[in-house]
């Protein structure tokens, strides 16, 4: 079923009127995708969605641009600028002179912003950050659909990774394999996708960034990977080990799939974001590896890889059906090795339901 954009603008535009917001406006970012199914590109041309709290929202796009732009999105009328010509009176004639209420995309270019600082002087500028992640962060079915669909590819993708003869490759040459694999599978991928190819002492590390270091028999390898269905996107961790883990990497590993099974079944409609934070946090912290819990428990997941709502102490906004978000602690022991565990999950009115199928059991590779 195709996604009801324009429904979607009627939602933005009823969030407005209940904020006091008169203008939208929007430049290349996942908030122009959701409103309006244009995945534009942010180059120095703006590209600008301007939608009004009432009345009928237009396109303000380059002129080489604007084929693309009304194939994308038929039902919106827009209005195209060339080279010789100064797109900010196209907007300025849209918003109308005097005091404005204007909402602009978090991303938007500073340039952008200042220009319409200048080209509406009465204007009040502010983030149009909440207001989107206010209608962006219950899912539809749809969406949900796509995330699932990216989450089952991805999962494919770790089974044959798991399958491979590791042991003597790089972190950048698994880093390829993976994307070769996602990409047979479908989904589409780029290197800057990989979170984490984290190999030995540099599993320890969150974050770390692909290197040339050389996988080898004793490494923890924490792979933190995934790519997108469209437009929605896959999040999946695992921790293999190359050859037999020893008894403490297995102590460790039992504990963070134990406290990633508890903070998966905390999961449920009404409860605080920040409870599925403390349960997986309580979970480590009793094995004694407290500390070295460094990160928080999860992150939202829709048409970005991160966005609200955030599992993380401190939150109390409560869970409802139909958000979308990851579980994923883990154990960091500096120098030595970290073991994470990351599924993507979906708040439903049972529970939840894990969108990877992905092993949990520890795996052995070669």
């Amino acid at each position: 079923m195709p996604l009801d954009y324009a429904r979607r603008r009627r939602n933005a535009q009823s969030e407005m009127e209940r904020r006091g917001i008169d203008h939208l406006i929007l430049s290349p970012s996942a908030d122009l995708v959701y409103l309006a199914g244009y995945n534009a590109l942010n180059f120095e041309r703006p590209t600008l969605l301007v939608l009004p709290r009432a009345g009928t929202p237009f396109f303000v796009v380059p002129q080489l641009e604007a084929d693309k732009a009304r194939a994308s999105s038929p039902d919106l009328e827009v209005r195209a600028w060339s080279d010789t010509d100064d797109p900010w009176t196209i907007v300025r004639a849209g918003v109308g002179a005097g005091p404005r209420r204007i909402a602009v995309a978090d991303v938007m270019r500073a340039s952008f912003v200042l220009t319409l600082q200048r080209v509406l002087p009465e204007a009040s500028l502010q983030p149009a950050g909440a207001l989107m992640a206010h209608l962006r962060r219950r899912k539809e079915p749809e969406e949900v659909a796509a995330l699932r669909e990216a989450a089952r590819r991805t999962d494919v993708v770790f089974d044959q990774l798991r399958a491979e003869a590791l042991a003597g490759l790089t972190e950048i040459d698994v880093a390829d394999l993976i994307g070769r694999h996602l990409r047979a599978a479908g989904l589409a991928w780029k290197w800057s996708y990989i979170c984490s190819v984290a190999s030995g002492e540099h599993s320890a590390s969150p974050h770390h960034t692909l290197s040339d270091r050389v996988l080898r028999p004793g490494d923890a390898v924490c792979v933190d990977f995934g790519g997108t269905y469209a437009n929605y996107p896959s999040d999946l961790t695992r921790t293999l080990h190359i050859g037999p883990p020893s008894d403490e990497f297995r102590r460790v590993y039992d504990v963070v799939r134990d406290a990633q099974d508890r903070a998966f079944r905390a999961v449920r409609a009404g409860i605080a974001a920040e409870e599925i934070d403390r349960v997986a946090r309580e979970a480590i912290a009793s094995a004694g590896y407290g500390p070295f819990f460094i990160h928080r428990t999860g992150h939202g997941l829709g048409l970005e890889i991160h966005e609200p709502p955030y599992i993380v102490g401190g939150n109390g906004e409560a869970l409802s059906e139909g958000m979308v978000f990851s579980v994923e602690p883990g154990v960091y022991l500096p120098g030595r090795f970290g073991v994470r565990i990351e599924d993507t999950v979906v708040v439903t009115d049972r529970g939840a339901e894990r969108l990877n199928g992905a092993t949990h059991e520890l795996c052995v590779a070669r």
